[in-house]
């Protein structure tokens, strides 16, 4: 799997994109600023960088840009947890996963659901 690193002020212009795609310039402005307290120029910047990577599309015309991801959120979230894994469990996915059930952070509900797909995961 490649490994794909955004960093976190990346991020939030990434999450704005994929929860609605395409937008405009102000559009994600408008959308970052409901989270952070940045200037359109910060916003255009981090979009420039995001376009360079090739992370996010810019297409139309000079004064209507629109802006789409080119990479979806599951590979981002699956690359980010693998490098914590990695870097924290020595790559042992149950290690991991036990830490957080053990932790006490799981909700009643959570643990029925990790406990569905486990499940599920069985007979398949």
């Amino acid at each position: 799997m490649e490994e794909i690193r955004i960093p976190e002020s990346e991020l939030e212009i990434m999450k704005v994109l994929w929860e609605r795609s395409p937008q405009t310039l102000p559009e994600i402005v408008g959308n970052v600023r409901r989270v952070m307290p940045w200037e359109a120029v910060t916003v255009k910047t981090l979009l420039g960088r995001l376009v360079k990577k090739q992370f996010v599309r810019r297409s139309g015309s000079r004064r209507s840009y629109l802006y789409e991801p080119l990479i979806e959120r599951a590979a981002v979230l699956k690359s980010s947890v693998r490098r914590f894994m990695d870097t924290m469990f020595d790559g042992a996915p149950g290690a991991m996963l036990s830490f957080f059930v053990r932790s006490g952070e799981l909700s009643p509900e959570e643990i029925e659901e990790l406990e569905r797909t486990i499940e599920e995961l069985k007979h398949e």
